[in-house]
């Protein structure tokens, strides 16, 4: 929806709740459910269709502000999935095309079951990261990207997200309708659960380094060098050396390894970090092989700070999937 909802009272059953901390409650919830929501159809209905995704959610927040006016249910999600669901199954039934476009939904059994397991619980990670994945196409523009990410993925609405970027809702409209007329290109979300299927990222191991800054970074290793000239050894050195490494090497496999190693090796020992194991490791694995930086990595699976770090569980992914493991890449 392109507005905030409308204010609603306390949960049944639950006296003292004030209007502020109801209406708070309901509008994280539809902020949440709409990411979840807009993805899982999208998922069903395929990317040309978004629109039609959109309004059904729109259709069943709307209808949500209106029956929770005198209280919440008792599983207010629940209450929403439900409600999407039946608008998206009364949408199929009623556009002609996209019985057309989608025989596999011909029948009422088998649209109520396709619906039903695309907004399960089981699979809204994976329809969130579907959608990730193809908002972030090479096509559009990073301020696009986060334009679509934002109100897709985090639904927030374009008069927020405007006011965020510090410009006025019809640009952030413009974005959307760009968005909109790549994933109609698309034909389909990305297949998560097939990582052929996902497309290329260009890694640090892909970049062409021949158009890498070279003044900037003999600038750097000037000042680099400067640096070195007292006696004490900060974590800044550190870092600026395993830095000048990577800025130095011809390729990922022609990298120092052995020198980052080591210079992580003291940074560990001078400020120990969950982020800095986590990078120690890494190198690791490129300097004495996948298995041991694997064993680095699951060492730290005990650590509160990385149990929500996107790139830990990136990192062990990719070191699964380069030991030849797909089942345990995706799991992570």
């Amino acid at each position: 929806m392109d507005e905030g909802p409308a204010a609603a009272s306390g949960t049944p059953g639950t006296p003292g709740t004030s209007d502020t901390s109801g209406t708070e409650l309901v509008e994280d919830l539809f902020r949440k459910e709409y990411a979840h929501l807009v993805s899982a159809l999208t998922r069903v209905l395929g990317p040309a269709n978004l629109p039609l995704a959109e309004d059904a959610v729109h259709d069943a927040l709307v209808s949500a502000m209106q029956a929770w006016r005198f209280g919440l249910p008792r599983d207010p999600k629940a209450w929403l999935v439900r409600v999407a669901h039946n608008r998206a199954v009364d949408v199929i039934r009623r556009e002609q095309r996209l019985r057309t476009l989608l025989p596999e939904l011909a029948t009422t059994t088998e649209l109520t079951a396709t619906v039903e397991a695309a907004l399960a619980p089981a699979a809204e990670s994976a329809g969130q990261l579907a959608m990730m994945f193809a908002v972030c196409d090479p096509g559009l523009s990073r301020e696009t990207h986060v334009t679509l990410i934002l109100r897709w993925l985090c639904g927030l609405s374009p008069r927020e997200i405007g006011q965020a970027f510090l410009v006025d809702t019809q640009t952030i409209d413009r974005r959307l309708h760009r968005g909109r007329g790549r994933l109609r290109q698309l034909g389909r979300l990305p297949d998560v659960d097939d990582v052929h299927d996902l497309p290329d990222v260009e890694a640090l191991e892909d970049q062409d380094r021949t158009r890498w800054d070279r003044v900037r970074i003999e600038r750097g290793l000037t000042h680099l060098a400067r640096s070195a000239a007292g006696d004490h050894l900060s974590r800044w050195h550190l870092e600026a050396g395993i830095a000048c490494e990577h800025a130095i090497a011809p390729s990922v496999r022609e990298t120092g390894w052995d020198r980052v190693a080591g210079l992580y090796d003291v940074l560990a020992r001078q400020s120990w970090s969950p982020v800095v194991a986590l990078n120690r490791g890494l190198a690791v694995a490129e300097r004495d092989g996948v298995d041991a930086g694997r064993r680095e990595l699951a060492a730290l699976a005990g650590e509160p700070k990385l149990s929500r770090y996107p790139f830990y569980w990136a990192a062990r992914a990719d070191l699964e999937r380069r030991a030849g493991r797909p089942a345990e890449a995706r799991e992570y």
